[in-house]
C-alpha cells in the first residue's frame, strides 16, 4: 500500500497504516445457505425482524423479495387411514366487494369409488391434491349449493403421501378437516393469511443504507443504536443514509439500485409524457369556475377557464379538458385526462413552461337544453359584445338536448379564430358522452350577451344561478309599400332609404325609380349590398311590397326621403312599423321611424361576471405539489412531444414461482396463484384475474390487457373491390370433341391450356370435373364448359397497408395471405369463397381507424400491388366498415314482378332514435328492367346533400344501407309515380338475418345489430410484454394507471455489488418473509485492492471518512482515538503531526513497491539501529 498526502493539506499531519489480522464476523447466515432462486414455497421466513443474512463478497447481484404470506391448511393422515380418506371440508373467511365480512362453509367428496375404477382407495395425498388443482374434484357451498372448483377458490394443493397442504390466493382459513373412512375426522393445522409484507434493507457493515425503505424521519436514531449495539456490524459503524436506493454514478460504489415497495411496482413499469399536471385539491362545488393560464419561456401563453358543472370527484378538471380541447389556437400546448383525473399538460416543442392560476376577468355562461325540448326547428344561438356578435346557426332538428348542443357546439368550432370573436367554448359531457352543457366564456373583460330564437335552450346568466329558459327571439320587422295615388313616388322620382341601429346601418341613396316601381327598386338595390350589416329583404310576388327585418329583435329605424329634385312636391312611402302586414298606413315623414316589433331588449340576456376563480387545484411539477395561485409554477425538463413520439407505456412483468401455482415435493408446502391486475388509460377500465390471463409471462399479461381494452371497441374490416378469380370457358369443339363422343365413349379426357378435364356420360347427361389445380367451379352446358379458377398473386408479392398508424405487408405463400410487420398477430388477411381479399383486425380499434393503402412514395409499386390484389379497382380503394354497424340489404326478388314504366320508389330510413330521418325519391323506372331499380335508389341517395349519417353501395346486386355511427334503423319502400297493377317484388334482409320480401309502404324491423361506440383519440399497440398508448397528431397520449396484485410487496435488485460483506435486514411487521436469487463472481476472477481516500472532518473532535477514491462514496467514519489513530477496512490507521480539518491523505494499491519509502525507511534505521530485531546497524 502506498501511502500519501494530498499536496493542498494545511497540516503537518503524516499518516501511516498497517494491515489488522483480526477478522470479524458477523455471526449471520450466508445466503449461500438459502434456496437461491424466487420461489415463494422456498421462501424463508424469520421469527422476527433485524438483521437476518450477509451477503458474501464475492456475490455480485441478487435479486431480493419480501413476500406476504398466504393463509394454508395442512393435513396429515395416517398410512393406514389414507386409502379411506372420503370428504374434505373447509371453512373460508373472505370480504365481499362492499368490505363486508362473509364466511363460507365448502364440502367436498373425496370418495375414492367416485375417482378411481375397482374400489381401489387413495394411494397418497398427490393424487387428491392433482385432481383438487386440475377441478375434476368440485366443493359445494353450504347452505347455498354452489358448486366450486379451487380455481374458482383461489386455492391450490400440494400433496405427497400422507401430508397435503392448501394455500388460499387472497382469503383466509378459519378451519379445516377430512373425514375418514373410520369414522374419524383429521383436521388441518391452519395457518393464518398476513397480508403486508415486511421492510427490507441492505446495508454495508460499515452502516451505509445501500437499498430499502426509507427511514422515518424519528427513525435514524434507532439505526445508530441497533448498528452500535449489533456484533453484525463491525466495530465504529455509522449509519449513513447518502447512498439509499440511488444507482450508478450516485449511487454506493457505482452499484446498480432498482428498488421499489409495493407489488404495482414490482410487476410493472410505467412510462409517461407528462411535464406538469393538475389535480383537484378536493371535491369541486357544483358551479365551481377555475381557470388557467400556461406560459412558455419565451412568452407565449394561453387561458382558458370552465365551470364544475356537478359537485363530484373530477368535474372540474374534466370541464378544465373540455375548455382546453375547444380552443381553436392551443399555441403548441396538448392535454389528456388520466383515470385518476389528472390534467397532464406538455409541449409539441420542448420547450419549459409554467402553469399558474388566471388573473383575467372572467365572464362565462352556461347553456343547456331545457327540460322540454319540442320545438322541433334547428336553434340559432346569438353571443353579442357591444361591437361584434357570433351566430351560430343550428342544423339539427333534433328534440334530444345532448343532439340539439353538440350540433350548436360543432358549429362554434366550425369557426376561425377571429369568426370567435374573442369567444372561447367548453362543451361538457356526461359518462356516456352526451352533451350537457355549452360553456361560453371571454377572458377579455368584455361585457356580453347571449340569445336564442328558441326557448328550447336554458342559460345561467353567468352567475351560477339555476337555468331559466331564453325568451325567443322576434325579429324587428318593417313592412313597406308605396302609398297608392299621386302622393306616391312614380316613374322618374328619386328616393333615399336609411335603415340605422346604431353602427349596424345600411342605406339607398337617390335611386332613380323605374318602370318596375319603387318597392322592387329599393329590394334590387338592397339585396346587392354586402354586408347587409344583419338586416335581411324580402319581396311579395307583385312586387309591390318590401320587407325588411332583423332577426337579432334588434328595433331599427327607417328613414325614406325625396330629394329636391323630384317630380312631385309630396313622394312618401308607407310603413308597418310593428311587423304586420294588413296594416301599411302610416306615412313616411323623411325622419328616422322606429320598429316596434323587435324584442332583443328582453330576449338578450346580459352576462355577469364571475367573482372567484376557485381555489381547487394542486399542481404536481414539484414533488408534493402545491396548491395553484397566481404566482407560476414552472417546469424545468419539459419533453418534446410530437406525432412520432407522443405515446405513454405500460411494460408487464411476471415473477414465475412467486405468483404462479407451486407446491412442494414433500406436501409441506403450496402457494396459490396471485393474479390480479387493474388498467385504466383514457376512459377505459378492465380487471385481470387468472380466468383472462393464459400463461403466467409478462408477455400474457400485456396480451390479455390489451385485448380486454379493445374488447368493447369495434372491429374493422376492408373487402377488395376486384375478385382475384379468372373465368374458364371453352366449347367441345375447341378440344376437338363432340357430345356424341363423349356419349359414346362414356369418359372422355382432354386437354385445355395445360389442364386436364374429364367428361362423363350418364348416357343423357354430360358432367365435366378435373381443370386446373385451382380450380373453383366447373359446369357444363350445351357444348360450353364454363367455370371459375382462383387466381391470387404470386407467392411472394406483397401489398403494404396502414392501420393504427403502422405499416403492415400483406404477403402472399403458398396460396394463403400472411401479414407482418405493425403489431404481431393484428391482422387478418384471406381471400374469401368469391376470391376478394378481406382484411380485418383481430380484435377491436379503439379510435376506429381505417385501412388505407401506403402510397407509390412510401413504399415504390405499391398501387400496382394494390390493383393485384384486387384490394383497389383503378384509383378506388375499398370503404373500411365496423362491427357495429348495422345492415339493410335490398334487392330485386329474382322471378318477381318488374317494374311496369313510370314507377318511382320513395326509401324512409327511419333511426330507431326517432332522429336521424331521411327519405328520398327515385327516378322514375323504365318497364322490365330489374337492373334498374337498385341503380335509381343509389342514384337518389348520392345526390342527396344531407345524408344524415347513412352511407349506400352495392355488393353482388344488392344494395346495402348502413350507419358508421352504429345507429339501428329500419328501411321502407313506397311505390309513387305511376303506379303498375302489379306491385314491384324487392326482398330485403337485416344481416343477418335471411332475406324477406318487402310489400309497399311496409316498414322492416328495426336492425338489432347496430351499437354506439364513441372512438378514442389514441390507439393501444402491442409488442410483447409492453402496450403503448399513441395519439395522433399533437394530441397529448393518455397515462395508464395501473395496479397490481402480488405476493411480492417489496424488491431491491441490486448488480455490481462490491467487493465486501453487506448485511439483509428485516422490518418487525408483516410477514418477515424473504425470497432471494443471486449471482456469484467466477472463482478464478481477479481481486484488486481497494484505493481509499482517508480525510479528516473535524481535527478537534478528531473525526475521520474513509472514501472509495474512485468513485468518491463514504464507506467508513470513524472517530480517533487519543493516540489519534483507528481501525476501518481491516488497517489500523494512525496520525502523527498537527491535524487540520480537511485534509485528506490517500491510501493506493502499490503491489509492485515502486514509488514507496521502505528502502529509505531501511536506511535510516541501520543508521540508528532502532527497532530492529536483526540487531544491525
Amino acid at each position: 500500500i502506498l501511502v500519501s498526502a494530498d499536496v493542498s493539506n494545511v497540516g503537518d499531519a503524516v499518516l501511516s497504516m498497517a494491515p489488522t489480522s483480526a477478522s470479524h464476523s458477523s455471526g449471520l447466515n450466508s445466503i449461500s445457505e438459502f434456496h437461491n432462486g424466487l420461489s415463494a414455497i422456498s421462501s424463508s421466513q424469520f421469527i422476527q425482524g433485524g438483521a437476518v443474512a450477509v451477503i458474501p463478497a464475492n456475490v455480485s447481484s441478487i435479486d431480493l423479495l419480501s413476500l406476504s404470506r398466504q393463509s394454508t391448511s395442512q393435513f396429515n393422515v395416517g398410512a393406514s387411514e389414507m386409502a379411506g380418506v372420503l370428504s374434505m371440508s373447509l371453512d373460508i373467511n373472505s370480504v365481499d366487494n362492499s368490505g363486508n365480512p362473509v364466511a363460507k362453509t365448502v364440502n367436498f367428496n373425496l370418495s375414492p369409488s367416485s375417482f378411481k375404477d375397482s374400489g381401489a382407495g387413495w394411494n397418497d395425498m398427490k393424487e387428491i391434491a392433482s385432481l383438487l388443482n386440475q377441478g375434476a374434484i368440485t366443493g359445494t357451498v353450504l347452505g347455498a349449493g354452489q358448486a366450486v372448483t379451487f380455481a374458482d377458490l383461489g386455492a391450490y394443493a400440494s400433496g405427497f403421501e400422507e401430508n397435503m397442504t392448501i394455500s388460499l390466493s387472497s382469503d383466509d382459513f378459519a378451519a379445516g378437516s377430512i373425514g375418514l373412512g373410520s369414522g374419524t375426522a383429521s383436521n388441518a393445522a391452519v395457518v393464518a393469511r398476513i397480508d403486508a409484507a415486511s421492510d427490507i434493507q441492505i446495508l454495508t457493515r460499515e452502516g451505509r443504507h445501500i437499498a430499502g425503505t426509507v427511514a422515518a424521519a424519528n427513525s435514524t436514531e434507532k439505526w445508530r443504536t441497533q448498528i452500535d449495539n449489533s456484533e453484525v456490524f463491525v466495530k465504529g459503524a455509522a449509519y449513513r443514509s447518502d447512498y439509499l436506493n440511488l444507482s450508478g454514478n450516485q449511487g454506493y460504489i457505482g452499484v446498480k439500485a432498482d428498488s421499489t415497495f409495493n407489488a404495482t411496482d414490482a410487476l410493472v413499469e410505467i412510462s409517461d409524457n407528462s411535464v406538469l399536471k393538475l389535480s383537484e385539491l378536493a371535491t369541486p362545488a357544483s358551479g365551481e369556475v377555475n381557470a388557467v393560464k400556461l406560459s412558455t419561456t419565451d412568452g407565449n401563453a394561453l387561458e382558458f377557464g370552465a365551470r364544475a358543472t356537478a359537485s363530484a370527484d373530477g368535474n372540474s378538471v374534466k370541464a378544465l379538458k373540455a375548455a382546453f380541447d375547444d380552443l381553436y389556437d392551443k399555441k403548441g400546448f396538448s392535454a389528456s385526462l388520466d383515470a385518476l383525473n389528472n390534467l397532464h399538460f406538455a409541449r409539441t416543442d420542448g420547450l419549459d413552461f409554467s402553469v399558474q392560476k388566471s388573473t383575467s376577468t372572467y365572464k362565462a355562461v352556461s347553456v343547456s337544453g331545457h327540460s322540454t325540448i319540442n320545438d322541433g326547428a334547428s336553434r340559432i344561438l346569438a353571443l353579442r359584445t357591444p361591437d361584434s356578435k357570433v351566430v351560430l346557426q343550428g342544423t339539427s332538428n333534433s328534440n334530444v338536448e345532448g343532439t340539439v348542443l353538440a350540433d350548436l357546439a360543432t358549429q362554434f368550432r366550425g369557426l376561425d379564430e377571429a369568426g370567435r370573436q374573442g369567444f372561447h367554448l367548453a362543451e361538457t359531457t356526461n359518462s356516456n358522452g352526451n352533451t350537457v352543457s355549452l360553456q361560453f366564456y371571454r377572458i377579455d373583460g368584455s361585457d356580453f350577451t347571449v340569445q336564442s330564437t328558441s326557448d328550447d335552450l336554458a342559460h345561467d346568466s353567468g352567475s351560477n344561478a339555476t337555468s331559466a329558459q331564453f325568451t325567443p327571439t322576434i325579429a324587428a320587422e318593417v313592412n313597406i309599400a308605396n302609398k297608392a295615388g299621386g302622393d306616391g313616388f312614380e316613374t322618374g322620382d328619386k328616393v333615399s332609404v336609411a335603415l340605422t341601429n346604431g353602427n349596424q346601418s345600411i342605406s339607398a341613396n337617390e335611386i332613380t325609380v323605374t318602370s318596375a316601381g319603387v318597392v322592387k327598386d329599393v329590394y334590387d338595390y338592397f339585396t346587392a349590398q354586402s354586408p347587409k350589416k344583419g338586416y335581411s329583404f324580402s319581396i311579395n310576388g307583385a312586387n309591390n311590397q318590401l320587407t325588411v327585418k332583423r332577426s337579432d329583435g334588434v328595433n331599427f329605424s327607417v328613414k325614406v326621403t325625396a330629394p329636391v329634385n323630384s317630380g312631385d312636391s309630396t313622394d312618401v312611402m308607407q310603413l308597418d312599423l310593428d311587423g304586420g302586414s294588413n296594416n301599411i298606413a302610416t306615412d313616411t315623414t323623411g325622419a328616422n321611424q322606429v320598429t316596434t316589433s323587435g324584442n332583443s331588449t328582453t330576449a338578450m340576456v346580459d352576462i355577469a361576471t364571475v367573482a372567484t376563480i376557485a381555489d381547487n387545484l394542486v399542481e404536481n411539477v414539484t414533488v408534493g405539489g402545491g396548491l395553484l395561485s397566481t404566482s407560476a409554477v414552472t417546469t424545468n425538463s419539459a419533453a418534446k412531444v410530437n406525432g412520432n413520439q407522443n405515446a405513454t407505456a405500460v411494460q408487464f412483468s411476471s415473477l414465475e414461482g412467486i405468483d404462479t401455482n407451486e407446491g412442494s415435493h414433500d406436501g409441506f408446502s403450496a402457494s396459490a396463484q396471485t393474479v390480479n391486475y387493474k388498467v385504466r388509460v383514457g376512459n377505459l377500465n378492465v380487471t385481470l384475474g387468472p380466468a383472462e390471463i393464459d400463461g403466467s409471462s409478462g408477455n400474457d399479461v400485456a396480451r390479455a390487457a390489451i385485448d380486454a381494452l379493445r374488447a368493447s371497441a369495434p372491429v374493422p374490416a376492408i373487402t377488395g373491390l376486384i375478385s382475384k378469380k379468372s373465368a374458364i370457358s371453352f366449347t367441345l369443339s375447341d378440344v376437338s370433341l363432340s357430345a356424341s363422343q363423349i356419349h359414346s365413349d362414356v369418359k372422355k379426357v382432354v386437354n385445355y391450356q395445360g389442364a386436364n378435364y374429364t367428361f362423363i356420360s350418364d348416357g343423357s347427361n354430360i358432367s365435366v370435373s378435373g381443370g386446373p389445380a385451382n380450380v373453383m367451379s366447373l359446369s357444363f352446358s350445351g357444348s360450353t364448359v364454363s367455370g371459375f379458377a382462383k387466381s391470387p398473386p404470386p407467392n411472394g408479392e406483397s401489398v403494404h397497408i396502414l392501420f393504427e398508424g403502422q405499416q403492415y405487408a400483406l404477403t402472399m405463400k403458398d396460396g394463403e395471405v400472411l401479414a407482418s410487420g405493425g403489431e404481431q398477430d393484428r391482422l387478418t388477411a384471406y381471400f374469401d369463397s368469391q376470391m376478394k381479399l378481406r382484411v380485418s383486425s383481430k380484435t377491436g380499434s379503439l379510435s376506429k381507424s381505417t385501412f388505407s393503402i401506403v402510397p407509390d412514395t412510401t413504399v415504390f409499386g405499391n398501387i400496382e400491388a394494390a390493383r393485384n390484389f384486387g384490394l383497389m379497382d383503378g384509383f378506388s380503394s375499398p370503404v373500411t366498415y365496423f362491427s357495429n354497424q348495422p345492415w339493410i340489404g335490398v334487392n330485386f326478388k329474382s322471378g318477381g314482378n318488374a317494374a311496369e314504366g313510370n314507377e318511382t320508389i320513395q326509401v324512409d330510413l327511419v333511426g330507431a332514435s326517432g332522429t336521424d330521418n331521411l327519405s328520398f325519391t327515385s327516378a322514375a323506372l323504365a318497364s322490365n328492367d330489374d337492373d334498374e331499380i337498385l341503380t335509381k335508389i343509389k342514384t337518389a341517395f348520392d345526390a342527396l346533400t344531407d345524408k344524415k349519417g347513412y352511407t349506400a353501395s352495392v355488393s353482388d346486386n344488392v344494395l346495402w344501407f348502413t350507419r358508421f355511427d352504429g345507429g339501428n334503423f329500419s328501411f321502407e319502400a313506397t311505390e309513387g309515380g305511376v303506379v303498375g297493377s302489379n306491385a314491384i317484388s324487392l326482398e330485403a334482409s337485416l344481416w343477418p338475418a335471411a332475406k324477406s320480401d318487402l310489400s309497399s309502404g311496409v316498414a322492416t324491423s328495426i336492425t338489432s345489430t347496430g351499437s354506439a361506440y364513441n372512438a378514442t383519440d389514441f390507439d393501444l399497440l402491442l409488442d410483447g410484454d409492453k402496450i403503448t398508448a399513441k395519439s395522433s397528431g399533437n394530441i397529448l397520449a393518455p397515462t395508464f394507471i395501473v395496479e397490481a396484485k402480488s405476493l411480492a410487496g417489496q424488491r431491491l435488485t441490486l448488480t455490481d455489488l462490491p467487493d465486501e460483506e453487506l448485511i439483509i435486514a428485516i422490518g418487525d411487521a408483516g410477514a418477515r418473509r424473504i425470497s432471494l436469487q443471486y449471482d456469484l463472481l467466477p472463482e478464478n476472477t481477479p481481486k484488486f485492492a481497494q484505493d481509499i481516500t482517508v480525510k479528516i472532518l473535524d481535527a478537534n473532535a478528531g473525526t475521520v471518512e474513509f472514501f472509495d477514491k474512485a468513485t468518491g462514496t463514504s464507506i467508513a467514519s470513524r472517530t480517533l482515538d487519543d493516540d489519534n489513530s483507528t481501525e476501518a477496512l481491516s488497517f489500523t490507521v494512525e496520525l502523527e503531526g498537527l491535524l487540520k480539518s480537511g485534509d485528506s491523505f490517500f491510501m493506493e494499491s502499490n503491489l509492485s513497491g515502486f514509488g514507496d519509502s521502505r528502502a529509505m525507511q531501511e536506511l535510516i534505521s541501520l543508521r540508528s539501529a532502532e527497532d530492529r530485531a536483526d540487531g544491525r546497524g
